[in-house]
C-alpha cells in the first residue's frame, strides 16, 4: 500500500525501468532484501524511460530476476535503476511489491482536483481531491503546491530579470539620445553665438557692475577736473598745497575700455 511501506523508492528517471510488472521485495535483514520477479516466457518485455516517457521492448534469455541489495545499494541493470531508502524498522521476511506504470496513466488518474477560494477576495486556494489512498492524496497535493509555487517563484523572478533588462536598455538609450541632443545643442550655441545666462548672465552682471563703478569714478573724476581748471583759470599763483590727479587719468580710461570691451564680446 503507497505510504505504509518501511522504504522510500529512489528513481533514476533518466533510465529504463521494467514496465508495468510486479516486483517483489521481501525484507531478509535490518538494511538488505531481496528483489525478484518473473519475465515474461516470450522474453519480450517492455521498458519505460520516465524523464522521455518512452517505451521501448527489452528480451531476455531468462524465465527470473533473483537478488539480494542493501538499502541505499542501486540496482543498476539494463531493465531496473532505482534505489531503496529505510524510513522505518525492517521486519524480516514481510514481502512488499513495487510495480512501475504509465506516466500518463498515472497523471490522468489525478487530474480530478477541485479549487475553490478560501474566502472571498482571498488571495489563497484550497485544493481537494477523492480518492481511496489517503497517502497518496497527501504527497500528490503537496507536491503540487510545491511545484506551483516553485513555478510562481520562477515566473516572478524571470519577470525581475526581464524587467531590469528592459529599463537598463531603456536607460542606455536616453542616455545616449541625451548626450546626442547635448552635442547638437553644443554646436548649434557655438555656431549661433548663443551662451547659457545661467552661467554667463552671472558673469555680465559682475561686469556690468564693475562698468557702473568706473563709470562713477570717470564721473567723480571729471568733476574734479572741471573744478581745477576753473580754480587755476581763477588764480594767479598757487600755494603748496594745490595737487593734482593727473596720473590716474590714463589707468582709470585704459580700465573702462578693458571693461566696455569684455562686455561687448559678450
Amino acid at each position: 500500500m503507497y505510504g505504509q511501506t518501511p522504504f522510500i523508492v529512489n528513481l533514476n528517471t533518466s533510465k529504463p525501468q521494467l514496465y508495468n510488472k510486479l516486483l517483489q521485495v521481501e525484507i531478509t535483514g535490518e538494511n538488505t532484501y531481496n528483489l525478484s520477479f518473473d519475465f515474461n516466457e516470450l522474453g519480450t518485455n517492455q521498458l519505460i524511460t520516465y524523464d522521455s516517457n518512452v517505451i521501448s521492448n527489452y528480451n531476455s534469455n531468462k524465465t527470473s530476476f533473483s537478488k539480494e541489495f542493501k538499502i541505499d545499494e542501486e540496482v543498476n541493470t539494463s531493465f531496473l535503476n532505482f534505489s531503496l531508502k529505510k524510513n522505518n524498522k525492517f521486519n524480516i521476511g514481510e514481502k512488499y511489491f513495487i510495480q512501475f506504470v504509465s506516466f500518463d496513466g498515472t497523471v490522468g488518474a489525478n487530474r480530478s482536483i477541485s479549487v475553490s477560494d478560501i474566502t472571498n477576495g482571498s488571495s489563497m486556494l484550497q485544493l481537494s481531491k477523492d480518492g481511496t489512498n489517503k497517502n497518496r492524496i497527501v504527497d500528490y497535493l503537496n507536491t503540487t503546491v510545491f511545484i506551483l509555487d516553485k513555478d510562481k517563484q520562477e515566473q516572478k523572478i524571470l519577470y525581475a530579470k526581464r524587467t531590469k533588462e528592459y529599463i537598463e536598455v531603456l536607460f542606455t538609450k536616453v542616455e545616449d539620445s541625451l548626450k546626442r541632443i547635448e552635442e547638437e545643442l553644443g554646436v548649434y550655441k557655438e555656431k549661433n553665438n548663443i551662451y547659457d545666462l545661467s552661467e554667463e548672465g552671472s558673469v555680465i552682471f559682475d561686469q556690468t557692475i564693475d562698468l557702473e563703478k568706473e563709470k562713477k569714478g570717470i564721473l567723480e573724476f571729471n568733476d574734479y577736473l572741471n573744478n581745477l581748471r576753473s580754480y587755476i583759470s581763477s588764480h594767479d599763483s598757487f600755494g603748496e598745497n594745490v595737487h593734482c590727479a593727473c596720473f590716474n587719468i590714463y589707468s582709470r580710461y585704459e580700465n573702462c575700455r578693458r571693461n566696455i570691451y569684455s562686455y561687448t564680446e559678450i
